[in-house]
């Protein structure tokens, strides 16, 4: 990880634009939308030059709430894996900010964003994007550079709703495995009839 003697460098799961003028954009950049990769300002030059894999093996939706849950601070998560419980990687982007900390001492930033596409069918009823996934076969393609004519666009797509898998788990507290148990009282949910 690079840094200077007198700085430091951070990661983080929120994207730092390399042109911004303080390490805070002034947007929510914890995804990056593949319909603008190369339109927006924030996107464009990390998806033709820094493309990243995130590896996971499940990640967290949740379902959208009436009025009446957001009053009552509800909250309807959702896990979501393949469907085999394998290993993946998210198909990202990434950039590095430099400036200085309020001592004056030099900071590198290191963040990501997860590129996410319109959801599957499964995906669809509880949330309105998906996480691109991009298939092993493709990992070399996916990090190696290209010439902006031939960026893997192709591998830009939906993952097919057959091969993953959902579930309803009880609210999100704390760290380990129990966040992945079904929840104990399932409450009727969007999938309910499908």
């Amino acid at each position: 990880m690079p840094s200077s003697e007198n700085g430091s460098c951070n990661r983080f799961r929120q994207q730092y634009p390399y042109w911004s003028k303080t390490p805070r954009p002034g947007f929510s950049s914890i995804n990056a939308r593949a319909d603008k990769l190369s339109s927006s300002g924030a996107w464009r030059e990390p998806w033709k030059h820094r493309r990243c894999l995130i590896p996971a093996s499940f990640f967290f939706e949740w379902e959208p709430l009436t009025k009446d849950e957001e009053r009552k601070k509800i909250s309807k998560p959702w896990a979501v894996s393949l469907a085999d419980d394998r290993l993946f990687a998210f198909g990202g982007i990434w950039d590095r900010w430099k400036g200085h900390d309020a001592k004056n001492n030099e900071l590198i930033l290191e963040s990501f964003s997860i590129i996410t596409t319109d959801p599957n069918e499964l995906l669809e009823p509880f949330h309105n994007r998906c996480p691109l996934i991009i298939e092993p076969k493709d990992y070399a393609r996916w990090l190696e550079p290209a010439e902006p004519a031939h960026l893997p666009s192709d591998l830009v797509r939906t993952w097919p709703a057959e091969e993953m898998k959902a579930w309803r788990v009880a609210k999100l507290q704390g760290n380990g495995p129990h966040l992945l148990e079904p929840a104990a009282d399932p409450q009727p949910t969007l999938l309910d009839g499908l």
